[in-house]
């Protein structure tokens, strides 16, 4: 199981819990998240995303923001797999 669908399960055990994806993950999956993952500052503001937690959205609830994290763990576990084929 990878590092990505590990924290995945964790986050939706814990679906109010406050995750940060990039402190999470071991170092190598971390870094590969960040290069697919983290949005410039024009798409932090233009998509209304916290500067300090990015994969989160101001006026959204804590659940709302775990269940996009969880998606794009997901999504990075089939693209790290794709692309290391």
């Amino acid at each position: 199981m990878s590092e990505f669908i590990k924290l995945a399960i964790k986050i939706e055990k814990n679906i109010n819990g406050w995750w940060h994806c990039c402190k999470c993950l071991p170092d190598n999956e971390k870094q590969f998240f960040k290069t697919w993952f983290e949005p410039t500052s024009e798409e932090r503001q233009e998509y209304n995303h916290c500067l300090g937690a990015w994969m989160a959205e101001y006026k959204t609830s804590q659940k709302q923001d775990n269940n996009l994290r969880i998606l794009a763990l997901l999504f990075a576990d089939q693209l790290y797999k794709y692309l290391n084929k």
